[in-house]
Parts: C-alpha cells; structure tokens; sequence
C-alpha cells in the first residue's frame, strides 16, 4: 500500500479530525469554566443562575455564526442550548485537577487555578504531564509536527 492510498488517507483524516476534536474540547472546558465564572458572579450579586435575555443573545449569535460558516442554523442553536445548559450544571471540576487555562474575570486575563477552577482535561491520566492549554489553531499546529 503506498501513502497516497486511500485508506492511507482516511487514516490520515481520521487523525485530522481526532485533532480537531481536541481542540474543540479544549475550548468547550474553557467555555464551561468561564460560564461557570460569570453565574459565579451573577449569584453573588443576587441574580440568579439563568439569564434568559443574555442566552437568547447567546443563541441568536451563534445562528448568525452559522450561516457565516455554512452549518445549519438550527444544529447550532441546539448546540449551544446544550453548551449553555451544561455550564449551568458543570459547578466543580473533578476534585484534584487543576488548570492554567486563561479566564477574563471583570475583563482582567487571569488563570482558573487563581480563581479556584480546575480544568477537567488534565485529570489523573496526564498527571505525568499536566495539560498545557493553548488556543485551538495552537493546539491543531502542535499535533500536526
């Protein structure tokens, strides 16, 4: 079989996507951490949990987003319903995972680990080598060397 076969590449584009999938996990913990930042924020000055207004704004960006880039209006919506849904849920990380995954906090750049959030994707498997996070373009050019 030579490289250029097709199986050689299918292999190939499922190792692109495994890549991709990565790095959309990354930026759905640091999604979930930040979302987890903000309610924190809200319920300390008395509101509550879930801001209808701010997700209707939320969702309507992420349709226009979608038709942007050619993806159904609709599975986006559903996507970050699902998004917005678990960030309501995601309280705490699991216990003993930490994290150096950038966060705004009243518009500062800070670290999780200096507001007490974890990052879900360094858990005890990668204890020998704490997951670094970088953006996704970062974390797709890294694995492809």
């Amino acid at each position: 079989m030579s490289a250029s076969s097709p199986i050689s590449a299918l292999g190939d584009l499922r190792a692109e996507i495994a890549r991709i999938d990565r790095a959309i996990m990354v930026l759905v913990a640091a999604r979930l951490r930040t979302a987890h930042q903000a309610i924190q924020l809200r319920v300390a000055s008395g509101e509550e949990v879930t801001n209808g207004g701010q997700e209707l704004v939320v969702l309507d960006r992420a349709r226009q987003w979608a038709r942007e880039f050619g993806i159904s209006p609709d599975f986006s919506e559903r996507l970050f319903q699902a998004l917005i849904n678990a960030g309501k849920v995601w309280t705490e990380p699991p216990a003993g995972v930490a994290s150096d995954l950038p966060i705004r906090v009243a518009g500062r750049l800070t670290h999780s680990t200096s507001v007490g959030a974890r990052d879900p994707l360094s858990g005890p498997s990668h204890a020998a080598a704490p997951f670094r996070a970088r953006d996704a373009r970062s974390e797709l050019a890294s694995t492809k060397a």
